[in-house]
């Protein structure tokens, strides 16, 4: 038997296994479910369930296409013109159509670090790769601290949402109802909470504070280090992924009443938010930045790049799949996530200013956090449940 479902919010909460859907809180692009991955668009708003008795079971094909229900839908995670969700059996996954990833380069030589129940976000530093897990708790994902060449996970926190952040001597993270920091050396002895949050997303830090993005309450917040009472820097659309340099606060934002994505920023000080990109065919997802650009992924698989003062977007890469969340930088190439619809998931690389995209990795089921360093890049991989690298 196979199963073709539709996810819907209303004004109920609806939760899986490592799912956490609340109306107005809907801001997962793929969601855990039972071994199983839910790839969605935030703004599916209906729901339908249709069993089809006596399908062959699934055989690790391609699931069937019900792109074509009557039935309509958000950009991505409905039927009609966003395509259909099909639900395979047990052990299968859940898909909607999106394009295809870059070319396969063949057997990859990508390291395993770790295995995590739905790792997402993640941060390195010279020792360690720090790991969030996906969605808001509950179920409480530990936020866990891996040797940099892999070994033994250590779980540091109990309770991590989507992402973390780190700075020289401490770790940043969201646990769905605040944002809170430890000691690298002595989390659990060293947690203290810096601000009380609904659900969190995005999350970074400077040199004296933490700015994060809440998805419940649709602000860009900051708050000191050391705590203290937090400010809004912006309001009132959908704050998606974050980062900030020494001047200012960039995010991906999402506004409803167009459905068009934006690319946004706001003195680190506070100030006027500034426009720096629009994308008119869906929602812009992940970002990064180095000393010039800003770099952005949309829900239609592209990779993008625009000044940090704006002007025309840059169109680096189309093939990325379905809501492609995860991107990096290194100042010299930008790193991407490829989530295709049929077929394995890739880790791609494609140089700053445009050119060929390489795959690096893959043969990957659902990537979605991503980082580099000097030498590797580094990911979490939600359906597998892997913590991975590879030389860049």
């Amino acid at each position: 038997m196979r199963l073709f479902v539709g996810v819907s919010l209303g004004a109920d909460t609806f939760r899986g296994d490592d799912l956490h859907l609340k109306d107005g809180d809907f801001h997962m692009t793929k969601a855990k479910l039972g071994g199983m991955v839910a790839r969605f668009s935030r703004t599916t708003v209906w729901v339908c369930m249709v069993c089809a008795c006596n399908a062959q079971p699934f055989d690790g094909g391609p699931p069937s296409d019900i792109s074509n229900n009557s039935n309509s839908g958000g950009s991505t995670g409905g039927t009609g013109a966003g395509g259909g969700i099909a639900f395979a059996g047990a052990g299968g996954e859940i898909f909607v159509p999106s394009a295809a990833a870059p070319g396969d380069t063949g057997p990859s030589s990508a390291k395993l670090l770790a295995t995590l129940d739905a790792p997402w976000g993640l941060a390195v530093d010279a020792t360690t790769v720090y790991v969030a897990g996906q969605g808001d708790p509950p179920p409480a994902h530990s936020l866990v601290a891996i040797p940099i060449a892999g070994g033994q996970p250590n779980s540091i926190a109990v309770g991590s949402n989507w992402t973390v952040a780190i700075d020289d001597m401490r770790v940043y993270w969201g646990d769905g109802t605040s944002i809170r920091a430890c000691a690298k050396q002595d989390c659990a002895s060293s947690t203290i909470v810096l601000a009380q949050s609904g659900s969190s997303h995005g999350i970074a830090v400077d040199a004296t504070s933490v700015y994060w993005a809440t998805t419940s309450e649709r602000t860009v917040m900051k708050v000191d280090k050391n705590g203290g009472a937090s400010s809004v820097l912006a309001s009132g659309t959908y704050p998606y992924e974050l980062t900030v340099d020494e001047a200012n606060v960039y995010w991906t934002d999402y506004e409803y009443s167009t459905g068009n994505g934006t690319v946004m920023s706001v003195p680190i000080a506070g100030g006027s938010p500034v426009q720096l990109a629009i994308t008119k065919d869906g929602n812009t997802m992940g970002i990064a930045i180095d000393k010039k650009n800003v770099y952005f992924t949309t829900g239609d698989g592209k990779m993008m790049q625009v000044p940090k003062n704006g002007g025309a977007a840059l169109t680096l890469s189309t093939d990325l799949g379905n809501e492609p969340w995860g991107i990096a930088t290194d100042g010299k190439n930008v790193y991407g996530v490829s989530e295709p619809l049929h077929g394995p998931g890739a880790i791609v690389r494609v140089p700053v200013g445009g050119g060929a995209t390489k795959v690096l990795a893959s043969g990957q089921v659902a990537p979605v956090g991503i980082a580099v360093d000097s030498a590797y890049v580094y990911w979490t991989d939600v359906e597998a449940g892997t913590v991975m690298r590879i030389a860049k």
